[in-house]
């Protein structure tokens, strides 16, 4: 198998034993080794998902009003009908 440097595409030295490559090193000065990735930063929550646990929350919100005898805020239930309609 031929690795190149993605830098300077010239071909790699590699240590790979069975078949798994451990790191590798170019003359150009780039090198990787097992371990060493970097993840990404933490993003944000996929807004469907954001969506459902709002749903959640205002379901629970609506629920402890109407049992504590409380007019529900009618922005919660607009809010309701749109996100359970989004997500239909």
């Amino acid at each position: 198998m031929v690795l190149r440097c993605s830098e300077c595409g010239t071909e790699v030295n590699y240590f790979a034993p069975y078949g798994n490559i451990v790191w590798w090193e170019c003359g150009c000065g780039r090198s990787w080794q097992k371990g060493e990735e970097k993840k990404p930063p933490i993003g944000i929550m996929p807004r469907k998902f954001w969506d459902e646990q709002r749903v959640q929350d205002l379901t629970a919100a609506i629920g402890r009003y109407i049992e504590a005898n409380r007019p529900v805020p009618s922005e919660w239930v607009e809010e309701y009908n749109e996100l359970t309609k989004r997500l239909a």
